[in-house]
């Protein structure tokens, strides 16, 4: 999911940042937080690593000094070449190192680092981003107060102050998931119900992880990367689970400084992840009432996107067969209201 950084080196956001891009920032009051949030709840942090050096320093440093203590750190190193590992071992001894042969691709590497722990809560964090001290204890005050909550994220902007993503949403018809870019206006200070988290930075709940998973996999590793974090957002609507935007949790994310994002194999792989998540969650009666407008949608993303669009497609219908138990487990476990989340 995380290629070789380029750009500006991201750096811890503050609130006048915020303020200069006009964004809200009234904040949970946390001078009491030891009353209401206690220490012993246990947080897993996993990053996952491919040639990551221009960035990872950073993001290590920010998860190291957040105010609610991590149970455990741990890196999943894609294969990188650029000393990553060596990296970890020599400054950040407390963290963990899980060293792949070959690139696994971020859903496979997630997955590792989700089994590497026992933790109640794991934070998924890319290492193209940096987080403010109290993020995760704004996420998890927000947890603390809603028991639906299977995953929960902040408001995360790009260097030049633009809102990057207030969570996920996902509208009728388009059927294509966007990274919410709140107004400062919408941006308020109470959590919101949104469709999901993207996984640049997300804390999820074990017990929605394994409430979801299938034969041991919590994100789909047939994705590689890209629209994994919207695979198991759907999935964890399907079971009931809740996600909310909190948007006095900050951090700062680097959003397109992968290689791999912006060339055509990208592309395809980012369609084709799209395809394989609808075939999955999206139920056959909501395919029929809104058919039309879906095939009227799709084709015209096939004349303006032709050179990846249809590639895509492809790819996912050869990839189809081997998720089709996934749908079947998903479509029969699903709970009656699995639907609500659609906008219209």
């Amino acid at each position: 999911m995380v290629g070789a950084m380029q750009g500006p080196r991201p750096s811890h956001a503050d609130d006048s940042a915020f303020r200069a891009s006009g964004i809200a920032t009234s904040r949970p009051d946390l001078s009491n937080l030891d009353r209401r949030l206690s220490k012993d709840i246990d947080v897993a942090a996993v990053m996952i690593a491919w040639n990551s050096m221009d960035w990872l320093p950073g993001a290590l440093e920010s998860l190291e000094q957040q105010n609610h203590p991590l149970a455990s750190i741990t890196i999943v190193d894609n294969a990188s070449t650029d000393g990553v590992a060596e990296f970890v071992a020599s400054r950040h001894p407390r963290a963990t190192v899980l060293r792949n042969q070959e690139n696994l691709g971020f859903a496979a590497a997630v997955n590792q680092g989700i089994r590497a722990s026992t933790a109640e809560w794991v934070l998924v964090l890319n290492p193209d981003l940096t987080l403010e001290r109290d993020h995760v204890s704004q996420l998890l005050l927000a947890a603390t107060e809603r028991p639906d909550a299977g995953m929960l994220g902040g408001l995360l902007r790009r260097p030049d102050g633009q809102v990057d993503s207030a969570g996920l949403e996902l509208h009728r018809y388009l059927l294509r998931p966007l990274d919410r870019t709140v107004s400062p206006a919408r941006a308020g200070s109470q959590p919101e119900v949104v469709f999901g988290i993207c996984a640049a930075a997300a804390l999820y709940r074990r017990a929605m992880l394994e409430d979801t998973a299938y034969h041991g996999e919590y994100f789909d590793t047939a994705f590689f990367a890209y629209y994994e974090d919207v695979d198991l957002a759907w999935r964890a609507c399907h079971r009931g689970w809740k996600a909310y935007f909190v948007p006095s949790a900050r951090g700062m994310h680097v959003r397109g400084a992968s290689e791999g994002e912006r060339s055509h194999a990208g592309q395809v792989r980012s369609q084709r992840n799209r395809y394989l998540a609808l075939y999955k969650n999206l139920p056959a009666r909501r395919l029929l009432l809104d058919l039309l407008p879906i095939l009227g949608i799709e084709a015209a993303r096939m004349v303006r996107h032709a050179g990846t669009q249809s590639a895509g497609l492809v790819a996912a219908l050869r990839l189809a067969h081997s998720r089709h138990e996934w749908r079947a487990h998903i479509q029969q476990t699903a709970r009656p209201d699995r639907e609500w989340y659609l906008k219209a």
